[in-house]
């Protein structure tokens, strides 16, 4: 997995609040209020008022309070600047590496590096995170003024993270689960979708009383609708994809299972965590067996070796298309549920470690042959230009190679040669140097 997409890790609460306030509060009248919540909304930055979300949270969410994290208040520019010192690369050529390859597959802007979009993107987008490694929880002041019901739901939705962290230890659980892009990206739905279930009860419980219900489907659906417009918005759709879906999948996931049956219901998902981001999804593809690859991509070019290797998931097929212009973000979604397993292995020259000539294998299983030529044809007309599709050997596979000098495309005659998963380089430091955040 990229570093940078790693440092993704600090929980958001990016959603459309207008339209989230009216999925919650449709026939809301605020008059049978629990007495517990009497307190809600308040002034969140009000220590009174921090506890008084805290103890409403823990009850809804089920968990027993341990003792509130401190909550800060910072301006973006603060935000911008810690999390710049927060995502200095330990291994800057593991870095540059990453950023080349997906600027290769059309991935990425031109010129621009994995971590600064990364960057971008959280600098725009959060509205409040949860620190798992310092244990606080930090609000970010956009000079918007306060709307109760959404500071409501930002403050509850990152105590619902330090919550489960004192249950489950959040930073173990990534450290164990989380090794790709993909089950990065299926990790985040599950702790996004928790937050969300719970921020959203918390607020439809405050305005409604005990008996209080929630709209699901249209919170989903609405949440969804934010994510892919965000990933269409985005400078670099990969990261909007990985980032903002997961509120969304979540959400619909966990929400009727915890309408059912509260955190009974919760919970499994933490002992048996789903690790792909197909499997968030929404039909019969998220039900589909695993059906891993069994050939990969780890012929080099000549004179390279490999350096490293990622699995990028459903979250690409729905990026690439928005990326090349291709397609809309929704159907490339409901068109890149065919996805089965990818990986993406990158190449150096062979001697040199500090160069900018990489080399990107990326070979891709889809659920049938028909699924696989409309996805190549999806993007087809459109491939950056050291970019192109080779044989893969197989009629439901497909391989697609990049390089930086058009010559090692050229020559790199063997690509489709069948490595074994022990042959995949992985790169043991910048993997995991940013699993807790």
């Amino acid at each position: 997995m990229t570093p940078s997409l790693r440092a993704a890790g600090a929980s958001r609460a990016g959603v459309p609040y207008a339209l989230l306030l009216i999925a919650l509060c449709a026939g809301c009248d605020g008059d049978d209020a629990d007495q517990a919540f009497a307190q809600l909304p308040c002034d969140i930055l009000e220590e009174s008022c921090q506890d008084a979300v805290y103890r409403a949270t823990a009850e809804v969410a089920q968990i027993r309070a341990q003792g509130r994290p401190p909550v800060r208040e910072i301006d973006v520019d603060a935000l911008e600047d810690e999390l710049r010192e927060r995502m200095t690369p330990d291994d800057p050529e593991a870095e540059q590496s990453w950023s080349t390859a997906l600027q290769l597959l059309g991935l990425l802007p031109q010129g621009q590096s994995a971590q600064d979009a990364v960057l971008d993107n959280a600098v725009s987008s959060i509205a409040a995170y949860y620190d798992a490694e310092q244990k606080k929880v930090t609000v970010v002041d956009r000079g918007t003024g306060g709307e109760p019901g959404r500071d409501l739901f930002v403050l509850a939705h990152e105590l619902a993270h330090a919550l489960r962290d004192a249950e489950t230890d959040l930073i173990a659980f990534r450290e164990q689960h989380v090794s790709s892009t993909d089950s990065f990206a299926a990790s985040s739905s599950l702790t996004e979708g928790e937050a969300m279930v719970i921020g959203a009860a918390v607020v439809a419980r405050t305005a409604q009383g005990p008996g209080y219900s929630v709209d699901w489907s249209k919170l989903a659906s609405s949440v969804l609708d934010g994510a892919l417009s965000s990933v269409e918005r985005a400078p670099a759709p990969l990261v909007a994809t990985v980032e903002q879906l997961p509120y969304a999948f979540g959400t619909r996931r966990l929400a009727l299972a915890w309408d059912a049956d509260g955190r009974a219901a919760i919970d499994p998902f933490f002992e048996r965590p789903l690790l792909t981001l197909l499997s968030w999804s929404e039909g019969a593809a998220a039900r589909a067996a695993p059906d891993p690859l069994q050939c990969f991509p780890t012929a080099p070019p000549p004179g390279y070796v490999g350096s490293d290797s990622d699995s990028l998931g459903l979250a690409a097929l729905i990026a690439l298309p928005v990326a090349l212009g291709t397609d809309s973000a929704r159907a490339a979604l409901n068109a890149g549920t065919s996805w089965r397993d990818d990986r993406l292995v990158i190449f150096r020259p062979e001697g040199d470690t500090a160069g900018p000539e990489r080399a990107v294998a990326w070979r891709l299983r889809f659920a049938s042959a028909g699924d696989a030529d409309d996805f190549a044809s999806s993007i087809g007309c459109c491939l950056p230009s050291n970019m192109k599709r080779a044989e893969s050997g197989s009629e439901r596979e497909l391989l697609y190679l990049a390089a930086s000098a058009r010559d090692t495309l050229d020559s790199w005659s063997d690509a489709s040669a069948c490595g074994t998963a022990e042959d995949v380089p992985v790169a043991p430091s910048p993997m995991t140097r940013m699993a807790g955040q």
